[in-house]
């Protein structure tokens, strides 16, 4: 099929660790992954590969899966607060401990 539909191409890539896996070992199929995969998508921006619609409610649901308190978003900085482009800058902490911003 020209050109590939996306279902096509990553089943193509699964065959290929798959029988990489088989030839050699988990190391070598490892390796390919983070040579071929991991290094192209390093180069692109996260969210255009994948923009969940719930962040907060997945981010949560690993927090408390791990026993740890739900994540809580809070203010840290703004900037040009009373101008056009207000700039806000949000922190999210679990259990008083810094996660992300």
């Amino acid at each position: 099929e020209y050109p590939p539909s996306n279902e096509t191409l990553a089943n193509t890539f699964l065959a290929l660790v798959s029988a990489l896996t088989e030839s050699a070992d988990e190391v070598h199929a490892g390796k390919f992954i983070r040579d071929f995969l991991i290094a192209t998508l390093a180069e692109r921006d996260l969210s255009e590969i994948w923009c969940p619609e719930n962040p907060l409610e997945i981010l949560n649901g690993i927090l408390t899966r791990d026993g740890k308190e739900p994540a809580e978003p809070r203010l840290i900085a703004t900037s040009g607060v009373n101008t056009v482009l207000p700039v806000y800058q949000v922190g999210l902490y679990s259990n008083k401990v810094f996660l992300a911003s």
